[in-house]
């Protein structure tokens, strides 16, 4: 994953989350969930979706994500999974270099660093690492 370029913005979990264009499908009103009978912590549920099922995201039980101010109103399909977000901010251009590790003591998860933004930190959400993450949570269940 490149980290340098545009990065799609959006307010999820709690805070403002970065993610890479290339893999966002699409943006779409949230739909409620259906919930699947012995889901593993980090799914919500299941909607239908391209006449397939895609799993979304249950923010909380992933680490380092809190309550968002707001209900989510927006899912944002990526490739293999629905992220619940609160709104888009916009396109964001970011230089490589403004990339900076998370703080040590927070779970690392799924995020792949974190960046200083005009409303404070945001996150880059790396799916591959979120999805090395539900994966991780299926198996301790």
């Amino acid at each position: 994953m490149s980290d340098s370029g545009f990065w799609l913005q959006v307010e999820a979990a709690g805070q403002h989350l970065l993610l890479p264009p290339t893999a966002v499908v699409e943006v779409l009103p949230l739909v409620a969930s259906q919930p699947l009978p012995g889901a593993p912590r980090g799914i919500e549920g299941v909607v239908l979706h391209a006449g397939g099922f895609l799993p979304v995201l249950a923010w909380r039980d992933l680490p380092a994500c809190g309550a968002s101010s707001a209900p989510p109103t927006l899912l944002v399909v990526l490739r293999r999974f629905g992220l619940p977000v609160v709104r888009v901010v916009g396109m964001v251009s970011l230089r490589e270099d403004a990339w900076e590790p998370e703080p040590e003591g927070l779970p690392k998860g799924w995020s792949g660093g974190r960046v200083h933004l005009a409303q404070g930190w945001g996150r880059m959400l790396d799916p591959e690492r979120m999805l090395g993450l539900l994966r991780e949570l299926r198996i301790q269940a």
